[in-house]
């Protein structure tokens, strides 16, 4: 089964969303992806600009039309995948599980990619899921956030990483004020 066989929703009518001008272009990215017209978003911009919110509110929109959403910081991923984080998000804290259940989320959002220290083992991991989910597109629907523009990922984690996002995702800039110095 596909995102196409979903009903159509549109990101910028969800309740309580007040678009700022910055992100009207991204929420509608964010709805093409909702209606599986394209199988995955890279929302960037600076600090404070809304994609997290912007990415919660589209993974509400997609859990309301019966689909299973997973929601993880890139960080805590990482974290977890190390054994290291104490607020687990995960009944099997086990290695192979996590990845597993990130690998083969219906729909996956990725908060923050840049954030993460880029390790050889962060490197691995994140080239690891997202070549899985860029082999899967069809069947699959990734949105991830970041910091970095899309030409700054292979800089940071490597080629293969900013090919594979670049391959899965439409890019959609989030810009204007710093919100949270609103």
């Amino acid at each position: 089964m596909t995102l196409a066989t979903y009903s159509h929703v549109d990101i910028s009518q969800t309740p309580k969303l007040d678009l700022t001008d910055g992100q009207k272009a991204a929420a509608t990215t964010l709805t093409l992806w909702a209606n599986g017209a394209i199988p995955g978003v890279y929302l960037y911009g600076p600090p404070g600009r809304g994609k997290t919110h912007l990415a919660m509110r589209a993974g509400y929109v997609m859990e309301e039309a019966g689909l299973e959403v997973l929601f993880l910081r890139v960080k805590d991923f990482l974290d977890e995948l190390r054994g290291t984080d104490d607020g687990s998000a995960f009944n099997d804290r086990s290695p192979s599980a996590v990845r597993e259940r990130a690998m083969f989320a219906p729909v996956l959002i990725m908060d923050d990619l840049g954030l993460a220290r880029d390790t050889e083992f962060a490197t691995e991991e994140l080239t690891s899921l997202f070549k899985f989910r860029y082999d899967n597109r069809g069947d699959l629907s990734t949105l991830v956030t970041g910091n970095l523009r899309g030409s700054e990922i292979a800089g940071r984690y490597g080629a293969v990483l900013g090919s594979n996002i670049r391959g899965l995702c439409k890019s959609a800039g989030v810009s204007g004020r710093d919100l949270r110095h609103a």
